[in-house]
């Protein structure tokens, strides 16, 4: 089972509506965009967050292969934020942290 909470949102159609085509443009369902966008308010508590958060990480860089990424001397597993594929010629900035995986999203 979920650690996950559940709880009812009452949102108007309209505000409804905008959330679902920016979630849409991120590739994400809407639940997934709310969360995330609450998420990113929260205080940085963790070493990862404090030191690691908004570092940007050229592709090229990236080991695809074990998906692994070095930083700060520290090698962590990494996936994209909505799950498309490593683009080795661009910017990725390092967007949420848990335990040593990171969350990349290209910039």
């Amino acid at each position: 089972m979920s650690d996950e909470k559940r709880f009812l949102l009452r949102l108007s159609q309209d505000l409804y509506d905008q959330i679902s085509e920016l979630a849409r443009k991120d590739h994400r369902s809407v639940n997934s965009y709310i969360v995330n966008l609450l998420a990113q308010q929260l205080p940085i508590n963790n070493f990862e967050d404090r030191h690691i958060i908004k570092q940007i990480i050229n592709g090229a860089s990236l080991d695809l292969v074990n998906n692994l990424v070095y930083v700060n001397g520290i090698y962590y597993r990494f996936k994209t934020d909505n799950n498309l594929s490593i683009d080795i010629s661009a910017n990725y900035c390092i967007v949420a942290t848990d335990g040593n995986l990171l969350t990349l999203q290209r910039v």
